[in-house]
């Protein structure tokens, strides 16, 4: 069974596409992804919850876990607003 949303690398960028979306004309743009971005973007398909991410990234990029939370969040809220992420 495919994934709804996978990441594919063209040219250094990474793009999260919808791979049930219906097409021309309801085209869903995919999302392009830093490489932060990505790397929270497997991890929560591996199913690491958002503390789990937070201290991550608070050992990978040396910030603050106050400031992973916020920046998680975030970019959870964008997924959400995109209707990647459904709670």
């Amino acid at each position: 069974m495919t994934k709804r949303y996978q990441i594919r690398t063209v040219a250094g960028i990474h793009w999260l596409l919808d791979m049930q979306q219906p097409g021309y004309p309801e085209y869903v743009r995919p999302i392009p992804l830093n490489q932060s971005a990505k790397e929270i973007w497997d991890k929560i398909e591996k199913g690491d919850s958002r503390q789990k991410i937070a201290e991550d990234l608070c050992k990978e990029k040396g910030i603050s876990k106050e400031m992973a939370l916020r920046d998680l969040d975030d970019w959870i809220m964008q997924l959400k607003a995109r209707g990647v992420i459904i709670e």
